[in-house]
């Protein structure tokens, strides 16, 4: 790609062309490809804001073919993050479930057990929970004995027929974190693509009183 050779071989102006020409195009279909390659080049401020547009447009990325195309740990890394919108933890599951699917045969059983710690049990409602031990790659296999002593553990029943190592396994899917939907104020700064050296200044003379705590993200943008 041109953007990874102008970093490593540090060609500035191509380097930041290219920049300015992701940024222009960025949109729900490629934010996650953007945000993959521009992550591990750290070009910060873009893979944030790609980032950011990825756990926000879930909804909608998930009907595309995007999530397909990325590997056991961004899965796991985009599914699985507090930050993700999304309407349901059962549209989390089917998404998950979509993707192995397409790629189980080239992972092991514990794979799966790392996919299904992105989903929120504790936010999922009974039927939901019903409906998820209906699919039939669940069948008649550990991860639905495990699924099995996870509903029952988080609906108070004596998981008394369950193996110690199911059980086990169980209670880690129970202890789940809630998402954090938060609305996080983001600062525009019209300056370079490395550090800048004014952030500070810009936020304490902004107009908005903003607690400059609460500023997880800052977006670059011309």
């Amino acid at each position: 790609m041109v953007l990874h050779a102008a970093c490593m071989l540090q060609f500035c102006e191509i380097r930041n062309m290219c920049l300015d020409k992701l940024i222009q195009i960025l949109c729900v279909q490629n934010c996650l490809k953007i945000w993959i390659i521009t992550e591990q080049l750290d070009i910060k401020p873009l893979f944030l804001k790609a980032k950011r547009l990825a756990l926000a447009e879930f909804m909608m990325i998930k009907e595309t073919d995007s999530i397909n195309d990325l590997n056991l740990e961004q899965l796991i890394r985009y599914i699985g993050s507090l930050h993700l919108v999304t309407d349901s933890e059962l549209t989390v599951f089917q998404t998950l479930m979509k993707w192995w699917y397409d790629h189980s045969k080239d992972h092991t059983s514990d794979d799966f057990i790392k996919l299904l710690s992105c989903v929120n049990y504790k936010q999922l409602l009974p039927d939901h929970f019903r409906e998820i031990l209906t699919y039939p790659d669940l069948a008649n296999t550990e991860v639905e004995d495990i699924l099995k002593c996870l509903y029952n553990i988080l609906n108070n029943i004596s998981n008394g027929s369950c193996s110690e190592k199911y059980v086990e396994v169980a209670t880690k899917l129970s202890q789940s974190n809630d998402r954090k939907i938060d609305s996080v104020p983001c600062l525009l700064v019209l300056n370079s693509y490395d550090d800048v050296p004014n952030k500070k200044r810009l936020v304490e003379n902004n107009q908005t009183v903003v607690d400059k705590s609460n500023l997880h993200l800052v977006y670059y943008g011309k």
